[in-house]
């Protein structure tokens, strides 16, 4: 009986672990394409991207994909929502993402955005890939 209860126990416990991460960051440095992640953050893009979102908390961000669109979730996901998703970390183009494939999306609410990280041109790297960034004192004379 008590093997049970301690099997039972261990059961529980490793479910646990592999169905949620502790934050992005977690998953951006110990996760490999294919597997399966579960990340949750705060929504900080728009359509802007097509169905693409970003999704940021505390430690980093991470772009989410539903594929063609969010038709087969709550809808789309707005800036400031705070979301929970479980999918396959992919690769496109060399940007890190959750999807195509897509096992749960779940609205937790609404959250706070993240105020954008201030950095300099030289700072810009793949360690920012997925987080809110600004870059002060740029002008685009070209744009329209």
């Amino acid at each position: 009986m008590k093997l049970k209860l301690t099997l039972a126990s261990v059961a529980v416990a490793l479910a646990s672990t592999a169905s949620s991460q502790d934050n992005i960051l977690d998953v951006r440095e110990n996760y490999n394409v294919g597997q399966t992640v579960t990340v949750s953050g705060v929504v900080t893009s728009d359509d802007n991207l097509g169905s693409v979102r970003y999704i940021q908390d505390a430690s980093a961000g991470i772009a989410i994909y539903p594929g063609v669109d969010w038709s087969a979730w709550y809808g789309d996901p707005a800036i400031g929502d705070s979301i929970l998703v479980t999918g396959e970390l992919t690769e496109y183009n060399g940007l890190l993402e959750v999807g195509p494939t897509l096992d749960a999306v779940e609205l937790l609410g609404t959250g706070m955005v993240p105020a954008p990280l201030e950095i300099t041109p030289s700072q810009l790297g793949e360690n920012l890939e997925g987080q809110l960034v600004r870059i002060n004192g740029v002008t685009f004379p070209l744009a329209g």
